[in-house]
């Protein structure tokens, strides 16, 4: 999942929090940044053009094979297949700063496009997703669209979603300003929300969050303050440890391969 930031005059830190953790899950090395593709496979940066895309503050995300080729993506409003070509006839009614695609359990060819309306000044998002799918020659279509999921957390949301866990299922956190809710991704839809953490007054217009990629932490961030849940085998809430960091807000969290470090960048204005 990509997160994309407005350009901004800043000044960046670069926190390591080091977590008590052992399991290692693969990370993804293939992103996309409009107008580029961005390839980390091989311990170097390589770019590709993304065709007839200009540079976009908007949030994207894309699907890639496992030769790290890309079969479709999204940035902001709509869908590119792999040829670069709009399906222009059911945008999104995503104005979201995140946008996650996950695979629908059970199938081999269907998606879910996960994103977001922002609500007004103190007012809850509203949660959407679509369903795509691949057919034979990985040319993707919509099978339904801005689907409403519910309200999610006040004014602007953060979105990150598990790999499949040892109880086999898989799910996805809204995380705002003051809550986190946990939903669980099934083969026909996305349950209603949970509430797993609240109460956070995170201060800040524009938050981060991460999950380590064994889904049993989960990071967020404000201005300067930094929590890092705990999670259970079900994707719940344990406990949580707070960290102050230096920082108006965060531009960036991500946990490493080994599930051990954390990484987080914060900005001065």
């Amino acid at each position: 999942m990509m997160k994309n930031l407005n350009p901004t005059y800043l000044i960046l830190f670069l926190t390591l929090v080091v977590l008590n953790k052992s399991v290692a899950q693969p990370q993804m090395h293939q992103w996309i940044l409009p107008p580029y593709f961005v390839d980390f496979s091989d311990g170097t940066i390589s770019t590709e053009p993304i065709p007839d895309v200009p540079a976009s503050t908007q949030a994207a995300n894309a699907v890639f094979d496992n030769s790290g080729v890309p079969l479709f993506w999204v940035i902001g409003e709509f869908v590119y297949n792999k040829n670069g070509i709009q399906l222009v006839e059911n945008p999104l009614w995503n104005s979201s700063g995140e946008v996650a695609i996950v695979k629908v359990p059970k199938t081999c060819n269907q998606y879910y496009i996960i994103y977001y309306q922002i609500g007004g000044f103190a007012q809850p998002v509203t949660l959407y997703y679509s369903v795509v799918e691949l057919d034979v020659s990985d040319m993707v279509s919509f099978v339904s669209y801005n689907i409403e999921i519910g309200s999610g957390p006040l004014e602007d949301a953060n979105i990150a979603v598990t790999q499949l866990l040892n109880n086999e299922k898989r799910y996805v956190y809204f995380g705002g300003i003051d809550a986190i809710t946990k939903y669980e991704l099934g083969p026909s839809g996305i349950s209603s929300p949970v509430i797993i953490f609240e109460n956070m007054d995170l201060y800040a217009y524009r938050s981060e969050m991460d999950l380590s990629h064994d889904g049993t932490r989960l990071a967020i961030s404000g201005e300067n303050q930094l929590f890092v849940l705990t999670l259970d085998a079900n994707g719940d809430f344990v406990n949580s440890l707070e960290y102050p960091i230096p920082g108006n807000s965060y531009a960036g969290l991500e946990f490493d391969d080994s599930g051990e470090k954390l990484f987080v960048s914060s900005r001065v204005y």
